[in-house]
């Protein structure tokens, strides 16, 4: 499986080598980039990304505050999925722009769409379906984060292929890619709308409509209702919570939750398309100041409104949920986090010491499914136990060179950032051999 990646946002060392055509209706701005661009931003913010979740899977245990969130708010670990997701739509919008000029590109990219979507299922299926590689199937998860993507990838792939595009309007001024697309926009409200409806008016056995709490929230009866109790997650993050950890804990802490599941995927589908939206502003306009101009409003506008939806309660930021708030505000910090990276490393051309997360974001499809987020690595290691399988050689080497001598907290992190160089270095050997691999 390792080829040149030409187009999906987990595998594209050449996605921006494309030169980047505009149709011929359309005039083009003036132009600071050359005609074979590459954003080797948006590969630093993909691998700096995959760093961070291996750190914050790794620590969050030791750490609370880093590892994801119980429920309502957002820890450290809470921003990795959605800048993955929005990252997504920004490559896509790249990737897919050589289809244009194609006569039969939309249905090349159909194809490719559907096989794209079917290889990300069915790996996801391998990884989160069950204890890799064994699978129970009265238990089987359906949902999951390659899942998640995969079914973001397939609709933004849809809306973009078959949704008018308004081509006759001038270019230029920034509400221009908001009149361009103005039924994309129309189509992520109803999307949106479908989320609120599916949550808050959805009516509950035994709770009513409304309401989103651990024990009580639409979310977990629409899964229950379609994939089945069984088949969803068993470990949610509310289950390692302070009061789960009480001799009288309460009853919730039992229930299982699936934080990929089918409501919170509306929402989730929407972070691939603010990325989209993003992506756009870098075909469209070639001129560093006129896309930063793009970007600062929407990222800013966003950020705020997630903020004030979350401090003044009407609607939590939950990334369980993927709650409106939540949405808005990792789409608007994700955003600020790209605009920094461009200016930093492709406007400034400050990049050298950014490579090693280059290297991540070209293969990081590979670390993911291989590094310990993943597990599949850490799963081979694990075949080799000694008596018990808690005593492999993974075990081993934590206690051996770092839990002997430090606290568990302490060596925890110091073997999670010796494992994030490893992969780096791993990364960069596949870069240096051009070896990038795609779904």
């Amino acid at each position: 499986m390792m080829e040149d990646a030409n187009g999906m946002y987990l595998s594209s060392p050449h996605a921006f080598a494309e030169p980047l055509v505009t149709p011929p209706e359309e005039p083009l701005e003036k132009k600071n980039t050359s005609a074979s661009e590459r954003l080797c931003s948006l590969d630093g913010m993909r691998g700096l990304t995959i760093a961070v979740m291996i750190l914050v899977d790794n620590i969050g245990g030791d750490y609370p505050s880093v590892g994801h969130i119980y429920w309502n708010g957002f820890h450290f670990a809470d921003f990795v999925f959605p800048f993955f997701l929005f990252m997504v739509g920004v490559s896509m919008a790249l990737a897919f722009k050589k289809f244009s000029s194609s006569g039969n590109g939309s249905k090349l990219l159909l194809q490719r769409a559907v096989v794209r979507t079917a290889k990300l299922f069915a790996l996801g299926f391998m990884i989160q379906g069950g204890a890799f590689p064994y699978y129970d199937l009265s238990t089987f998860r359906y949902c999951g984060i390659l899942q998640r993507i995969a079914f973001a990838y397939f609709v933004i792939t849809l809306m973009e292929l078959y949704l008018p595009q308004r081509r006759n309007i001038m270019p230029g001024g920034r509400m221009y890619l908001f009149n361009r697309y103005v039924w994309h926009w129309v189509t992520a409200g109803i999307i949106l709308f479908t989320y609120c409806m599916l949550t808050y008016v959805t009516q509950v056995p035994g709770c009513g409509r409304g309401q989103v709490t651990v024990e009580c929230n639409a979310h977990r009866y629409w899964d229950e209702q379609i994939l089945g109790y069984d088949h969803m997650y068993g470990d949610p993050t509310y289950s390692n919570s302070p009061e789960c950890a009480l001799p009288a804990r309460p009853s919730w802490c039992a229930l299982k939750y699936d934080p990929e599941g089918i409501v919170s995927t509306f929402t989730a589908i929407l972070s691939t398309f603010l990325g989209m939206h993003f992506g756009h502003a870098l075909i469209h306009f070639k001129a560093h100041k006129d896309r930063l101009q793009q970007w600062a409003p929407v990222s800013v506008v966003l950020f705020c409104l997630g903020i004030i939806l979350h401090f003044t309660d009407a609607l939590p930021m939950n990334k369980n949920l993927y709650s409106v708030s939540y949405l808005l505000f990792m789409g608007g910090s994700a955003g600020l986090c790209l605009m920094l990276f461009y200016y930093v490393v492709d406007m400034r051309q400050i990049q050298t010491p950014f490579l090693p997360f280059v290297w991540l974001g070209m293969n990081a499809i590979f670390i993911f499914v291989f590094s310990d987020s993943g597990g599949i690595a850490s799963a081979v290691i694990k075949f080799l136990y000694y008596k018990t399988p808690d005593r492999n050689f993974l075990s081993w080497v934590q206690d051996t060179f770092f839990f002997s001598w430090m606290s568990h907290g302490a060596g925890t992190v110091i073997y999670t950032l010796i494992g994030i160089g490893f992969w780096m270095a791993v990364a960069r050997y596949l870069h240096r051999k051009k070896w990038y691999w795609k779904v």
